[in-house]
C-alpha cells in the first residue's frame, strides 16, 4: 500500500513555505523563520505520491547524520498533510493519512539508526509506527504519550461582562478570581516588544525553578526571528506602579497561536499578571482573528495545572523512539 510513496529531501525554501503555510495541519514549529533560527541539524522531507506532493515533515538529525533527535524547542516535528483534495471523501482522507504515516515509519526505519521524533496533536492514528515489526524480533517504536490544552478564544471578545463571558466561565475559580483581582488593582496589559526585559525576567524564572540558563541565547535568537518575520506577538503586563510582572510571548501560525514563552517577576507573585497576562494576550490575539491558542504542553505538575486552570481542552500527542 505504501509502496507508490517516495521521501524527497527539499532544499527550495519557497517551495516548503508555500506548503507549510497552506496546509490546515501545519504549526509553527514547521515554519522556516522558527527552524532557521533553531541551533539544529535540520532536514525538511516532501512525501510525494507519483508526482503530486501530500506531506511534510521536518526532522532533526544528530551530527552524524545517522540519528532523528529531540531539540526541547521544537515541540513537534508534524506529520503535515496536504490539504484534502476535491474528489476526497472523509473515508479517504483518513486512509491516505494512515497510508502516509504507515510510510514514513518503514522509511525512517530504514533510514536512521535511532529514531526521536514527536507528532503534532493532528496526528491521533498512530498505528504504523506500533505496527513496524510486528511479532518479530526486532526493535520496534516506542509511543509515549504527552498533552497539551488548546483553548477556543473566538468568542471570548463577544461580551464585556465576565459573568457573561463563555470562556471565563470555564477558567478554574482561582483563575477566575486572579483575573477581577488582577482588574480591582489596576494591573495594566500591553502588547510591546521588549527583548531584553523578556531575557531578564526569564532568567529570573529560571533561576527560581534550579533550572539551567544556557539556552536564553537560543531563545533570544528564535523570539527575535519570529518578531521579524511578524509570527510573534508578545504582551507585558505591569502593576499600578508601571513595574513589570509577566511576560507572554505568543507565536502565531496561519491556523492558532502558540503560548511559546512566559516570564513572571518574583517578587510580584501575588499580583495576579501572570493570570493578567495571558487573559489580555487571548482577548487581543481573538480580536486579530486567531480563533484557537496552544498552551504547548501541561507535561509538568505545577506548569500543567496553571495552564489547564484556564479551561481548555486537553489534548494528546506523541512522541516516537526507537533504538536498533
Amino acid at each position: 500500500m505504501t509502496t507508490k510513496y517516495k521521501l524527497v529531501k527539499e532544499e527550495n525554501q519557497s517551495k516548503w513555505n508555500d506548503f507549510i503555510k497552506t496546509s490546515k495541519y501545519s504549526t509553527i514549529y514547521q515554519y522556516l523563520a522558527f527552524l532557521d533560527a533553531v541551533s539544529a541539524n535540520v532536514c525538511c522531507y516532501f512525501v510525494y505520491k507519483a508526482s503530486e506532493l501530500r506531506a511534510a515533515i521536518a526532522v532533526i538529525e544528530s551530527e552524524d547524520g545517522f540519528d532523528l533527535v529531540n531539540n526541547d524547542l521544537v515541540i513537534h516535528n508534524g506529520v503535515v498533510f496536504g490539504n484534502p483534495m476535491n474528489h476526497q471523501n472523509h473515508a479517504q482522507v483518513i486512509s491516505e493519512h494512515y497510508n502516509i504515516i504507515d510510510f514514513l515509519a518503514k522509511k525512517f526505519y530504514q533510514i536512521y539508526r535511532n529514531i526521536n521524533i514527536t507528532l503534532s496533536p493532528e496526528i491521533t492514528d498512530i498505528r504504523p509506527f506500533q505496527w513496524v515489526n510486528y511479532g518479530e524480533s526486532l526493535p520496534k517504536y516506542n509511543i509515549n504519550i504527552r498533552y497539551t490544552s488548546i483553548i477556543d478564544i473566538e468568542h471570548i471578545g463577544e461580551s464585556k461582562i465576565l459573568e457573561e463571558n463563555s470562556v471565563y466561565s470555564k477558567l478554574l475559580k482561582v483563575r477566575r478570581q486572579s483575573i477581577r483581582y488582577s482588574i480591582r488593582d489596576k494591573v495594566n496589559t500591553l502588547e510591546e516588544f521588549n527583548i531584553d526585559s523578556f531575557c531578564n525576567l526569564y532568567k529570573s524564572t529560571m533561576q527560581r525553578q534550579n533550572k539551567s540558563e544556557k539556552n536564553i541565547i537560543q531563545i533570544r535568537k528564535l523570539i527575535l526571528s519570529l518578531y521579524h518575520n511578524n509570527l510573534l506577538r508578545m504582551f507585558i503586563s505591569r502593576n499600578l506602579a508601571g513595574e513589570i510582572g509577566s511576560i507572554a510571548c505568543f507565536a502565531i501560525d496561519h491556523n492558532r497561536a502558540h503560548y511559546l514563552f512566559g516570564a513572571n517577576n518574583p517578587d510580584m507573585r501575588d499580583k495576579h499578571t501572570g493570570s493578567a497576562v495571558l487573559w489580555s494576550g487571548f482577548l487581543a490575539l481573538s480580536e486579530a482573528g486567531v480563533k484557537e491558542v496552544d498552551l504547548e504542553g501541561v507535561n509538568s505538575p505545577n506548569r500543567g495545572w496553571f495552564k489547564l486552570s484556564f479551561g481548555g481542552n486537553l489534548v494528546p500527542y506523541f512522541n516516537v523512539t526507537l533504538e536498533k
